[in-house]
């Protein structure tokens, strides 16, 4: 797997150009994309929805991404996860959200989930999240992630003060 190089355009976003097939990682967030040709890949983070995924019996289980690419050109998105073993032994309630515009949203299974990321094709771009399902918190109340938390306060712009709350997985040293 190659490292993609970063360009930070704003807090939470990332462009790269991406030379050729193959799977590149960005190095800032741990998302693999897996490109099947050329092209400019932009993606930032978003806020979830409100109520959608409640509605949907889903809880948010990391960031959610906004991706943009030119048609077909990424096949596969690994969404890096903070799992221990442990609930990785209850895989199946780790699932990916495919959240569009147009039809809403709409839950993908993963094809693989393995130590660090959660595989899944991708059937067209838009924003892509993991989320658990809403009874794994009543399986899983005593397991832990595996992770560092780093906080960030937003400049003054309005009310009430909003602050950002981004856990990073064991395995990506602080200074990325």
């Amino acid at each position: 797997m190659e490292n993609a190089v970063i360009f930070l355009i704003t807090s939470g976003s990332g462009r790269f150009m991406c030379p050729g097939p193959g799977a590149f990682q960005c190095t800032f967030t741990g998302l693999v994309f897996v490109m099947t040709r050329e092209a400019e890949v932009l993606y930032r983070t978003v806020l979830w929805p409100d109520g959608l995924l409640e509605s949907a019996g889903k809880t948010p289980a990391g960031m959610l991404f906004n991706i943009k690419c030119s048609e077909g050109a990424i096949s596969q998105l690994h969404l890096p996860h903070c799992e221990t073993k442990e609930a990785l032994c209850f895989n199946r309630f780790l699932s990916v959200a495919h959240i569009t515009d147009d039809d809403g949203m709409s839950i993908l299974e993963p094809m693989r989930i393995i130590d660090t990321h959660v595989s899944v094709n991708v059937p067209h771009l838009s924003a892509f999240g993991l989320v658990w399902d809403t009874i794994r918190s009543f399986f899983h109340k005593k397991l832990t992630l595996k992770g560092q938390v780093l906080l960030f306060l937003r400049p003054p712009s309005g009310v009430p003060p909003i602050l950002d709350v981004l856990l990073l997985q064991e395995n990506i040293p602080l200074s990325e």
